[in-house]
């Protein structure tokens, strides 16, 4: 009993005291707006008759005739160059004592202010690129009052005036279901509707989805096919949102909710969402003169609409207009949301830089302004050979390159041209100043040149020939052998690649040898070989036995006397080592 108390005890101490678990991190999207109570409401701009209402509610009109209603997100949201996009709504039309107009979900270009009034939805008549998906709840000409249908451009899709598509489906729905439950669906029911709408701009598929419940049907109530947004506008920075209007009918229109993604990913459950970074601020440290102050220090923030920083986000750079560089093109916010990065090589008056966080489409951009793109003395240091790093002895031509003609050029080395020869000895670094009197620009850029000691090339010898070995002097017919140091590779004059050569020369020769060290510079070593005659030995006979004296004809018992002359010692064949011999041979000898 003890034993299973003691379980019981442990079990409850380990189910109390484990550590809850992580929530699972969210995904930040374009526009995350679950409702619309203070929290939300800061990414909106509202306009004309639009208002916010107790509870958390966008209402676009009240059920009054004659009123218009608009509200766009305050920031355009960059879409990929495909277009693809991906939305989510809720929202409620409650008619009073008539019905009109209804309700558009629009992407446009115009302004986060566009907005107009009267039987074209608060849509018709928006200038510029634009679609929308109309919620129309009025019995426009041969239309019921209970359709969805996609407007383009400012124009209601029964409009004529050059619309592009047909007023027949698949443009047009006049046969609303709910897409879960197959049932009849009327938009202005006063109850809670779902719509999604989804592009792929890849597939050029939109389609829209519309409900009575919160999932998120199969059933499309729009399904359009090769459709190419991307080519309808003039780029891929868009407006979302939402217009309405009444006439002389009128209803009640309130949006509940709203969700973007700036990519081909519908959105089915909005608990895995947040909102991502909504506005990035970009301001820059100065305008450019590229003679004074060549680079500018631009400075950003990234904020969701509440002015929460959006932290550790990695962000693209890039140009709207001009032409320049970056010191990176991708930068990631601290822990602060903020960043800042180098503009630099600005080459046009005016450049627009933009900075993107691509995951939810939120960009900021700042325009700095130029003097002196063309800098006439932004020039640079060509040497010949490319390579600064020299062996000692070689010389090296330093030319300025890039500076317009008539600018004054000065050496720190005195001279006044545009090219420079020098043979430096040990590591030099050279100056010029370039100036134009004109704008007054003046720069200094200095090059380096590393110079490499040469290799101590080295040739020693060895030879047996002569009375001291190894000093150099060769008998006629001695042999000498040469050993090359200092170097790593070795070429001798005779074209051998070797460390050593032997050689029998015949007169004294001086051999040269080429050593190349590890750094690639040489050096050239010399050595004399001095090779002596032979000497002409004579041997003189004095003998005074038989009938001629000297002759070298004696009798036995007699005695010769051979004295060797013609060098300075000498060694017999008999073992005496004196100039003179007396010998009395036997027999001939």
């Amino acid at each position: 009993m003890k034993y299973l108390l003691k379980i019981f005890i442990l079990f409850v101490f380990v189910f109390i005291f484990q550590p809850k678990q992580l929530a699972a991190q969210k995904t930040g999207i374009s526009i995350y707006c679950p409702d619309f109570s203070t929290t939300y409401q800061n990414g909106w701009q509202i306009n004309n008759n639009a208002t916010f209402i107790t509870p958390n509610i966008l209402r676009l009109t009240e059920a009054v005739g004659n009123q218009k209603g608009s509200a766009f997100w305050k920031q355009k949201v960059a879409l990929n160059a495909d277009f693809s996009f991906s939305f989510f709504f809720t929202f409620k039309i409650t008619p009073v004592t008539s019905q009109a107009d209804g309700i558009t979900f629009c992407i446009q270009q115009a302004s986060n202010t566009a907005g107009t009034a009267g039987g074209g939805i608060g849509y018709a008549g928006i200038p510029g690129k634009s679609i929308a998906i109309e919620y129309d709840t009025y019995p426009n000409q041969s239309e019921n009052n209970n359709h969805i249908a996609l407007d383009y451009n400012g124009f209601l899709h029964n409009e004529g005036n050059g619309y592009p598509f047909q007023n027949v489906s698949p443009y047009v729905n006049l046969t609303l279901l709910d897409g879960n439950t197959g049932s009849a669906l009327s938009l202005a029911d006063g109850n809670l509707k779902y719509s999604w709408i989804d592009y792929n701009g890849v597939t050029g598929n939109l389609e829209v989805r519309i409900s009575n419940t919160a999932t998120r049907p199969t059933a499309t109530a729009l399904s359009i096919a090769n459709l190419n947004l991307a080519s309808n506008f003039s780029n891929s920075d868009v407006f979302f949102g939402f217009t309405a209007a009444t006439g002389g009918a009128n209803e009640k229109h309130d949006i509940y909710s709203a969700y973007a993604n700036s990519k081909y990913d519908p959105i089915v459950d909005t608990t895995v969402f947040k909102q991502g970074a909504a506005f990035i601020t970009l301001t820059s440290s100065n305008n450019i003169d590229n003679c004074i102050s060549p680079t500018s220090t631009i400075s950003l923030l990234a904020t969701d609409q509440n002015n929460i920083p959006i932290v550790n986000t990695p962000l693209n750079i890039s140009l709207d207009s001009g032409t320049a560089t970056f010191s990176t093109n991708v930068i990631t916010t601290d822990n602060s949301g903020r960043a800042n990065f180098i503009l630099k090589n600005v080459s046009t008056e005016n450049v627009k830089v933009r900075v993107t966080d691509p995951s939810v489409g939120a960009y900021g951009t700042v325009s700095v302004s130029a003097i002196n793109v063309n800098n006439p003395v932004n020039f640079s240091i060509v040497t010949n050979p490319a390579d600064t790093t020299i062996c000692n002895g070689t010389a090296v031509t330093l030319t300025v390159n890039g500076a317009a003609a008539g600018t004054d050029i000065r050496w720190n080395s005195s001279e006044t041209t545009t090219a420079i020869t020098k043979s430096p000895g040990t590591t030099t670094t050279y100056s010029v100043t370039v100036s134009d009197v004109t704008s007054g620009c003046i720069n200094t850029k200095t090059k380096t040149i590393i110079v490499k000691p040469l290799p101590n090339i080295l040739i020693s010898e060895t030879d047996n020939s002569g009375n001291t070995p190894n000093d150099s002097k060769l008998c006629v017919g001695g042999s000498v052998t040469l050993t090359a140091s200092g170097g790593t590779s070795y070429s001798w004059v005779n074209e051998e690649q070797s460390t050593s050569i032997t050689k029998y020369p015949s007169i004294t020769t001086v051999y040269s040898v080429v050593g190349t060290d590890l750094t690639g510079c040489i050096n050239t070593a010399t050595h004399t070989v001095t090779v002596n005659a032979l000497p002409v030995i004579n041997i003189a006979k004095t003998e005074n036995s038989g009938s001629i004296n000297d002759d070298g004809i004696i009798c036995i018992g007699s005695i010769a006397t051979l004295t060797a002359s013609g060098a300075v010692s000498y060694s017999w064949n008999s073992g005496e080592i004196t100039a003179a011999i007396n010998k009395s041979p036997l027999n001939n000898t």
